[in-house]
This record gives structure tokens, sequence and C-alpha cells, in this order.
């Protein structure tokens, strides 16, 4: 139990630091209704690399964003979405000092956005053809409504989660 509970509190401490990130990045750009997505991202990378060294040296981020300034009610989801899905990544996919790579894509089609983070990993646990909800995967859902997008898991190989939702 105590390594469960050490592992809940590290999960609340990374979702803490990702919405300390956002704060930050909106007071240093000094704008509040938009913020440099791809920034933030980069950002986000580091720390997660720092975060996990075992897993960092193994294991590769690539980013390709194409929409940079997201307004502050789409940024705020899609950065609470990356962060629950690589943090997923580090410590679920790559097990047995397995290598591999986390792709974190926002790709912009007029006025929709897709965002979609894969890796090369195990991919998720299906049950019945859907994935098996933890608390992480559940706020995963819960910010998709909440950019009021569209939502699709899939093992591709690996984990992949895809979301569409108009900028």
């Amino acid at each position: 139990a105590g390594e469960a509970g050490s592992e809940k509190l590290s999960r609340y401490v990374d979702r803490i630091h990702t919405i300390a990130l956002i704060e930050d990045k909106l007071y240093r750009q000094e704008r509040f209704r938009a913020m440099d997505f791809g920034q933030f991202i980069d950002e986000y990378v580091e720390y997660m690399y720092d975060r996990f060294p075992d897993t960092a040296g193994r294991v590769t981020v690539r980013t390709e964003i194409d929409q940079k300034d997201l307004a502050i009610d789409r940024a705020v989801p899609c950065a609470l979405i990356v962060n629950e899905l690589v943090d997923n990544a580090y410590r679920h996919a790559f097990g047995g000092r397995r290598s591999g790579r986390i792709n974190v894509l926002l790709r912009r089609y007029g006025a929709f956005a897709v965002l979609e983070v894969n890796d090369a990993g195990t991919g998720y646990e299906l049950a019945a053809g859907s994935v098996t909800p933890g608390l992480g995967l559940e706020l995963v859902r819960i910010l998709s409504e909440q950019l009021r997008g569209s939502l699709l898991f899939n093992n591709a190989p690996g984990a992949c989660c895809t979301i569409a939702f108009r900028l």
C-alpha cells in the first residue's frame, strides 16, 4: 500500500506541476488569452525527463506542434491531457528496461485541431473493446469533454490517444 500511495502522490505532484508550468508561461508572456503551447510542451518534456531518469535514458520524446498559440480554455485541458498520457507512458509503457518512443502531436486542420499522444510501448489494457479506465484515463475523458472533443483510444501498436476538437 505504501508504494501505491507514493505513486498516487507522485501523480498528484505532476498534475500540480503541470498547472504551475501553465501559470508561469502565462505570466512570463504577459498575456492571458493564449499560450505558446509548443514552448510549454518543450518545458514539460524536459521536466518529465528529469522526473524519470531511468526511463528517460531509454525513451525518446518527439514533439510536433503545428498550432503554437492555443486559447487558454483549450491550452489548460490539452496540457493536463498531455501530462496524464505522457506520465502514463513513462510509468507503464516501457517496463523491463525496454526502450521506445513517445510522440506528442498537435496538428491544425482549419478550425479544428487534433491532439495525439502515442507511444511504442505495451499499449492499453483493453476490456470489451474499450480502455480500462483508471483515474488518469478517466481524467483524459473528462478533459476531452471539456474541449467538446472527440476522443479515441487504441493500440496501434502501443498506446495511442487522439482527441479532435474545435479551436
